[in-house]
């Protein structure tokens, strides 16, 4: 257990009420609020839904509303409470109440469609079982949620062959493995780290980029992820660029972890590995104003083939136009959640995943 730390007051009362400008504490403060509205109009339409479908008497609502609400503030109490007192409590709570933030996600999805299909049998004369159908579109949520944890601690490997033009002789048939929003922290712990270097390692990589995020908002221990970082093997090295959320943790606290690590940091930085240009931008910093193509025009060298890392897949007319042939990034998730994956492809034009090209610059995204 630990005590309230002087950080959090720092990061989340200092920061909000001294250094925020008067018009961006307002959009972070309309943003709380709007996520507050959002996720108690979702518990509230599963609310009303179960009721409904269930034919609950007063007794059971009442009780139920008090189950939803509390369900509904979870998410955020829970992140109050792990920065406040760290154990098994708090830990639990914070994994917990994000799988219930994705599980009520996909409930509300199969919801809708459930009240669809109430509102079509009401229109014909075919009877129907509601408790049935109620019972189906819960499984179907269940189902949809338990393949989503799976595949967040179960990431999978995906393969692709590079054509670079002019590629030095030494590099053709090597290997990068690209990491990225890996949010080590409460959620993802040591173990979870254990199985992801485990998988990189076997791959025999040449070369690690990792392009931010590997910790979380959330902090917790960091210091018990160095020596599982430093195990990660690579024949030239392994690179990281830093991402939004190193950027919510104490700044000192990560630059302190980062330098017990094995990592070269790439601090808007450049290294020359047999012939071929690593460049690493860091995440802006909060209220940061940064020229990211004016930091990479003084980075780059076009007698040479160049590798991109930045956290977000943005600014990439920018990039393409100073002769980046790759660029690898993260951050979009795919949007994390159906359907929000729509969103993600429509704000980063269709390069929020996997393997695209923007004229001569090909772009991986990891989601």
């Amino acid at each position: 257990m630990r005590s309230f730390s002087v950080k959090y007051v720092k990061i989340t009362i200092i920061y909000f009420c001294y250094f925020m400008r008067p018009s961006t504490r307002f959009r972070v403060f309309l943003f709380v609020l709007a996520s507050i509205a959002f996720l108690f109009i979702l518990n509230f339409f599963i609310y009303l839904t179960v009721v409904k479908f269930l034919s609950l008497g007063a007794t059971a609502s009442f009780l139920l509303a008090i189950v939803i609400f509390f369900l509904a503030i979870s998410f955020f109490l829970a992140t109050l409470l792990s920065q406040w007192v760290e154990n098994i409590f708090t830990k639990s709570l914070y994994f917990l109440s994000g799988i219930w933030l994705g599980f009520s996600l996909n409930l509300v999805l199969s919801f809708v469609v459930l009240r669809i299909v109430d509102f079509f049998f009401h229109t014909t004369l075919f009877p129907v079982f509601y408790p049935a159908i109620f019972g189906f579109s819960v499984l179907l949520a269940v189902a949809v949620s338990l393949w989503g944890v799976r595949n967040a601690y179960y990431p999978l490997i995906r393969n692709h062959r590079l054509v670079i033009t002019a590629l030095p002789k030494f590099w053709k048939g090597k290997r990068i493995v690209h990491l990225s929003d890996v949010h080590l922290g409460l959620s993802n712990g040591a173990n979870f780290l254990k199985k992801i270097v485990e998988r990189v390692n076997l791959q025999k990589p040449d070369v690690i980029v990792i392009t931010g995020d590997l910790f979380d908002g959330g902090d917790g221990d960091l210091e018990i992820f160095v020596p599982i970082i430093n195990s990660l093997k690579a024949t030239q090295g392994v690179y990281f660029v830093t991402g939004n959320h190193e950027t919510y943790l104490d700044k000192a606290e990560v630059e302190n972890i980062l330098a017990k690590t094995k990592m070269r940091v790439l601090r808007d930085e450049a290294v020359e590995v047999k012939g071929l240009r690593f460049i690493g931008l860091s995440y802006p910093h909060q209220r940061e104003k940064k020229n990211l193509i004016a930091v990479l025009k003084k980075l780059v060298k076009k007698d040479m083939p160049q590798f991109l890392l930045f956290h977000a897949p943005t600014h990439l007319d920018g990039f393409s136009n100073l002769g980046i042939d790759m660029l690898f990034s993260g951050h979009t998730h795919q949007g994390q959640l159906f359907p929000f994956g729509f969103i993600t492809k429509a704000l980063f034009r269709g390069h929020d995943r996997s393997l695209s090209r923007l004229g001569e610059m090909q772009i991986y995204v990891s989601s």
